[in-house]
């Protein structure tokens, strides 16, 4: 069922070819209506330039929509920040360009949007903003979080299925709502340990019959206990090592 793990250069990635041997190897999902990237770590330089170097590619199999881990609240803004060649920033999108997930996302999505992609921000939940105080060592806060966006961003993926049967789409999100697993799973992360209690967001998918092709960005350099977990590898379709 898994495929083997792909092992990309620096070299291709920066100079482009990662596009033609990711194509030649026949690992780009023809037939899917929804692939989902997760980045091992939403601040790798990496990942984003692999995720812009692949814009072309995925356009050539009928890709059409970019779903991006960005909030829905602020749609307005974000539209107009891409429609503006980057120009427009408002509070809303100066304080998403300050903080580095978000930073890589709006990025990622703009060069999407340069070749024709719809752009779709589907994170909801908490009070995204409010995500910029975080104190990332809270383990009962991110369990919260986490259990509550996940099937939001599902929902928002759906509607976009369900609207338009021409729609296929590429979503981008972080490595932890890309598992396909429905059970509880205790995860380690940095120095404690917490509880994902309900299915990640390509979990929810894969049982409402949504079936994802999905395929995680690890940064070889950089460190993501989530992904360097063993029991959680398993759940993944595809690992791409960028050296």
């Amino acid at each position: 069922m898994k495929n083997p793990i792909l092992t990309l250069s620096l070299i291709a990635l920066l100079s482009g070819e990662i596009n033609n041997s990711y194509s030649q190897n026949s690992e780009l999902p023809k037939d899917s209506k929804l692939v989902i990237y997760g980045e091992s770590c939403h601040m790798s330089k990496k990942q984003k330039n692999f995720m812009i170097n692949s814009v072309d590619s995925l356009k050539k199999e009928g890709y059409n929509y970019f779903a991006v881990e960005l909030p829905v609240k602020e749609d307005s803004s974000i539209q107009c920040y891409l429609t503006s060649n980057k120009n427009y920033q408002d509070e809303n999108i100066k304080k998403l360009l300050e903080w580095r997930p978000s930073n890589k996302g709006l990025k990622v999505a703009y060069n999407f949007y340069k070749k024709g992609f719809k752009v779709i921000n589907i994170d909801e939940g908490e009070d995204y903003i409010d995500i910029f105080k975080v104190k990332w060592d809270d383990a009962s806060l991110l369990m919260e979080m986490a259990n509550n966006r996940d099937s939001c961003m599902a929902k928002n993926i759906e509607r976009i299925l369900e609207k338009d049967s021409s729609a296929k789409i590429v979503a981008y999100t972080g490595a932890f709502h890309v598992r396909e697993i429905e059970d509880t799973l205790k995860i380690k992360e940095r120095d404690y340990t917490f509880t994902y209690k309900y299915p990640p967001m390509a979990g929810i998918l894969k049982k409402r019959g949504i079936n994802p092709e999905t395929i995680c960005l690890i940064d070889e350099n950089g460190k993501c206990a989530d992904i360097e977990n063993a029991e959680l590898n398993k759940f993944i379709d595809k690992k791409i090592y960028l050296k």
